[in-house]
């Protein structure tokens, strides 16, 4: 698909979230020159949330906030990529309510994705990329000090460097926990481990560093980042930044963190902030996690945000304002606003198309 658009653009898929007739997976093209989006094809999906591509960029996965209906327990689907289109494939039931994001193995054969609501993620097995079989659900325990911690949150799942382990981050229960993974049998509830973050922070995504000897954790409750060691006799935690002050997070209803991303040099982390309708972007000084900036989503409630690996542009998808923003990295290293806007309705995901 990248080698039918040339080498002038760069290919996303957004998910638009809602019910209406506008609303689905857009596969969007962005000038790298400019930052300019337009639409080449809309896939028509009610309440689509999250999406993941697989290695070899064929099959494109998301969870559903509905299965069936309006009610009851979400939706894991898959569609065919074919150059900018992309068809339905094939759905299961996501085993619980509200499922966030996903995570697909390198092989393609193991998809994994959390139940925010029932405390739990799933793990399906893929034949041939779109029959979806062996759907099996893990229930976590657990709950931290915030009253919005009275029970597990599962919202985030991905894979360690190399896919030795699948890491569910746990916002109810305020920890990270690790799964033995293999191609083979997907994950084992053997050799599990737990790792606590600190009280009350709320755990929602998490990312590991470019040479996978760091981790780093957007807590959504506490408006912070985490940078942890990873060592192999286990993780260590090294600092907590905080993005917002302690008096603006428990004085507005809607702070809260979301989205964290690491561009491919892996010299910068920018993470969205949906209180301050931010976007906070954190550099590597002497090895270590240093707030640089923070500077204005160009919209409302920033839920997601994308680098482009072929150029200096970022993506950030502002769900209230029903708009996806381009920010670019200067020379100096500045995020700035392009001014370029792309109208899509409640984006709340944005990913590169290929991987």
């Amino acid at each position: 698909m990248q080698r039918m658009m040339g080498s002038k653009y760069s290919l996303f898929f957004a998910a638009s979230f809602g019910s209406d007739c506008n609303n689905g997976i857009y596969t969007l093209a962005m000038d790298r020159s400019s930052g300019e989006m337009k639409t080449l094809a809309v896939c028509p999906v009610k309440w689509v949330n999250y999406l993941a591509v697989s290695s070899d960029s064929k099959m494109l996965y998301a969870t559903r906030r509905y299965y069936r209906g309006e009610d009851g327990e979400g939706g894991v689907a898959a569609f065919e990529v074919s150059d900018e289109h992309i068809c339905p494939a094939a759905e299961i039931s996501s085993g619980g309510l509200i499922p966030c994001y996903l995570a697909i193995d390198t092989s393609g054969r193991w998809l994994y994705w959390t139940n925010y609501m029932s405390g739990s993620f799933g793990q399906c097995c893929i034949h041939a990329g779109r029959k979806m079989r062996k759907v099996d659900i893990f229930r976590h325990t657990g709950h931290g000090s915030h009253f919005r911690q009275r029970e597990p949150h599962p919202h985030h799942v991905c894979f360690a460097p190399h896919e030795s382990r699948l890491y569910v981050t746990d916002l109810g229960a305020n920890q990270i926990v690790g799964y033995p993974f293999s191609p083979l049998e997907g994950i084992r509830t053997d050799q599990i481990s737990y790792f606590a973050m600190p009280d009350g922070c709320g755990p929602r995504h998490l990312l590991f560093g470019r040479f996978g000897k760091k981790a780093y954790v957007v807590n959504e409750i506490q408006c912070s980042v985490s940078e942890i060691e990873c060592l192999p006799e286990g993780w260590r935690l090294l600092q907590t930044v905080e993005i917002t002050p302690e008096v603006v997070r428990y004085n507005s209803e809607r702070a809260g963190s979301a989205a964290i991303k690491q561009s491919t040099d892996g010299r910068h982390i920018l993470t969205t902030d949906r209180g301050y309708d931010a976007v906070a972007h954190f550099t590597l000084q002497n090895g270590r996690l240093l707030l640089s900036e923070k500077v204005s989503s160009g919209g409302r409630w920033p839920m997601d945000l994308c680098f482009d690996d072929k150029s200096h542009f970022v993506l950030c998808a502002n769900q209230d304002s029903d708009e996806i923003c381009a920010f670019h990295l200067d020379n100096n290293g500045r995020l700035i606003d392009t001014g370029r806007r792309y109208p899509i309705d409640s984006p709340v995901c944005v990913i590169p198309a290929t991987i």
